[in-house]
């Protein structure tokens, strides 16, 4: 019948979901002249090219837009999307589609309570990168871990 396949043979490819926030405050001009939308893209291009995984993102302001696969850095380009309010549910409902086993969520922290709940985050691990100065994750969101 064949021989089994060893645990040890086996690498499962993790997968990972970033949520770029394009909301209207990421247009802001940081200390060094860059947007927080620059150091953004910057941010979600370091993790496609260290993850060594399956990278998926999407751009979100009050909605979501196309989840498109993150290779290189001219698949950024189509993340270009946004401008208007923040909302990030839509964003994880969006990435969630492609069930990542964590989801990154690369923003200035000006989300206000419209970040993903604890409920919809069961099962999957949540990270916020903090970009633009902001330096804490906001307190009423335990269940959120942040990189400033």
């Amino acid at each position: 019948a064949g021989w089994p396949l060893a645990p040890a043979l086996h690498q499962p490819t993790p997968c990972v979901g970033v949520i770029l926030d394009t909301s209207g405050s990421m247009s802001a001009q940081t200390a060094d002249g860059r947007t927080c939308e620059d150091d953004a893209l910057s941010e979600v291009a370091g993790i496609a090219r260290a993850a060594g995984a399956e990278v998926w993102a999407v751009a979100c302001d009050a909605a979501a837009y196309d989840v498109v696969r993150v290779g290189s850095d001219r698949d950024l380009k189509k993340l270009n999307k946004g401008g208007g309010g923040t909302n990030m549910q839509p964003g994880f409902d969006a990435i969630m589609k492609k069930h990542p086993d964590l989801v990154v969520i690369v923003t200035d922290g000006y989300v206000g309570n419209d970040w993903p709940s604890p409920e919809a985050c069961r099962g999957v691990r949540l990270l916020a990168v903090l970009v633009g100065g902001c330096s804490k994750p906001p307190a009423y969101i335990p269940w959120l871990e942040a990189v400033p």
